[in-house]
C-alpha cells in the first residue's frame, strides 16, 4: 500500500521544512528554502537510503513492475520529508510522477511533479529542476498537447544549457526530435535527432548513440522508408549488443522484426522476435515480455494462424488490464479488431473498437483536466 505523503496543509510536525517555505514571505522564498536546506540537511547515509529506494522504483517500471514502482516513490517521498531533504523530496516526486505517466494517469502525474517544480524553482536553476520540466513536456506529449511539451522542453533545454550538462541535454534533444516526428514534422525531427547523435557521440555514450540512431530509423519508418529505416535499427541492435544491455537489445530486436514484418520478411522476423521473448523472460520484464508475445501473435496471424493468435492476444489483453498497462492494452485490442474481422467476427471486432475508442474519449477528458 502507497506510503501516505505528509504535507504543509495536514502534517506540520512531519513536514516542518514544506511547512516553513509555504509560510515565508514570497520575496524571502529563494532564501529561506537555501538556509532550511542547509541546517536540516539528513546525514550521507540517509541520503543513500533514500537514493537506493528511488534508484530500485525506477528499476521495477523499467521491469513492468508499475505498482512496486509507485509503492517506493511514496516511500522515497515519505522519507524524504521525514528527514527534512528538499532536494530529494523533489526528485522522489518526479519519480512518482514518472511512474504514474507510465500508468497513464496523466493529472496525477502533473500534480507530483508541480510539486517537484515548487519545491526545485525557489533554488534556482539546476539539473534537477530541468528534469523535472522534461517530466512534464513527457505529460503533454502523452496527450498528444504537442505545443505545451514543446514549451516545457525549451525550458528545460536552457537550463542544461547554463549548467553545461550535455547528458541530460543530448536526451532533451531526442526528445525534440520524438514531438517533431509525432506533429508530422519528419525534417525537424531529422534536425533534433542528429543533434542529439552528434552530441551522444562527443559524450562517447554508447547507449545514447544507439538510441539516436534507433530515433532515426523511427523517422524513416513513418516516411514509409522502410528498408532505410531496418537498415538504422539493425546498426542500433548492434551498437546495444555492444554495450551488453539486455533490455535495450530486445528493444530493437522487437523494432528490427516488426520493421521486416512490414517488408514481408516473416522468418528472420520471427527470429528476432523470439530472440526479445527469450530476452525479457531471462531479465524478470513482464510487461515487456508481453509485448514480444502480442508482436509474435500477431506474426502468427500473418502467417495464417489467426484462431491461436487470436487466443495469445486476448491473454495478453487480460494480463495487460490485470497488470494496469494500458499501452499494451490499447495495442492489443487494435490487433484484436483486425484478427476479429478477418475471422468473421464483426461484433466481437466492434465490442473492442468500442473500447479503444471509450479509451481515446478518456484521455481527450485527461488532457483537458491538466
Amino acid at each position: 500500500m502507497p506510503v501516505p505523503v505528509p504535507t504543509a496543509n495536514n502534517n506540520h510536525q512531519a513536514a516542518p521544512i514544506n511547512y516553513l517555505i509555504h509560510k515565508a514571505s514570497p520575496k524571502l522564498l529563494p532564501m529561506t528554502a537555501v538556509v532550511l536546506l542547509l541546517v536540516t540537511a539528513p546525514s550521507p547515509a540517509q541520503d543513500r537510503a533514500i537514493e537506493a529506494t528511488l534508484a530500485a522504483s525506477e528499476e521495477a517500471a523499467d521491469a513492468g513492475r508499475l505498482s512496486a514502482a509507485e509503492a517506493l516513490a511514496r516511500e522515497a517521498i515519505a522519507a524524504a520529508h521525514a528527514e527534512g531533504s528538499l532536494r530529494l523530496a523533489a526528485d522522489a516526486q518526479r519519480r512518482l510522477g514518472q511512474v504514474l505517466i507510465d500508468l497513464n494517469r496523466y493529472p496525477e502525474a502533473g500534480a507530483a511533479l508541480r510539486q517537484s517544480l515548487a519545491t526545485l524553482e525557489p533554488l534556482g536553476q539546476s539539473e534537477s529542476l530541468g528534469r523535472t520540466l522534461a517530466s512534464m513536456a513527457l505529460v503533454h506529449r502523452y496527450q498528444a498537447d504537442y505545443p505545451s511539451a514543446l514549451e516545457w522542453l525549451r525550458r528545460a533545454e536552457q537550463i542544461f544549457i547554463a549548467a553545461g550538462d550535455d547528458t541530460d541535454l543530448q536526451e532533451t534533444y531526442n526528445s525534440f526530435g520524438v514531438i517533431y516526428d509525432l506533429m508530422g514534422q519528419q525534417d525537424r525531427a531529422l534536425e533534433w535527432h542528429s543533434r542529439s547523435l552528434e552530441l551522444a557521440r562527443e559524450l562517447g555514450d554508447i547507449s545514447a548513440i544507439a538510441d539516436g540512431i534507433y530515433a532515426i530509423g523511427e523517422v524513416h519508418r513513418a516516411l514509409g522508408e522502410h528498408d532505410l529505416a531496418l537498415d538504422y535499427f539493425r546498426e542500433s541492435l548492434a551498437l546495444d549488443k555492444a554495450s551488453g544491455l539486455s533490455r535495450n537489445i530486445a528493444y530493437s530486436q522487437i523494432k528490427v522484426g516488426a520493421t521486416l514484418i512490414e517488408l514481408g520478411h516473416r522468418v528472420e522476423a520471427r527470429s528476432q522476435l523470439e530472440a526479445a521473448f527469450s530476452l525479457f523472460a531471462d531479465i524478470d520484464a513482464p510487461r515487456d515480455y508481453q509485448w514480444a508475445r502480442a508482436n509474435l501473435a500477431f506474426l502468427t496471424a500473418l502467417e495464417g494462424n489467426v484462431d491461436p493468435a487470436r487466443e495469445e492476444l486476448k491473454d495478453v489483453l487480460s494480463r495487460s488490464l490485470a497488470a494496469d498497462w494500458p499501452r499494451l492494452a490499447n495495442h492489443s485490442r487494435e490487433w484484436l479488431v483486425k484478427l476479429e474481422l478477418q475471422a468473421g467476427n464483426p461484433a466481437t471486432a466492434l465490442a473492442h473498437l468500442d473500447d479503444v475508442l471509450r479509451d481515446a474519449l478518456e484521455q481527450q477528458a485527461l488532457r483537458r483536466a491538466l
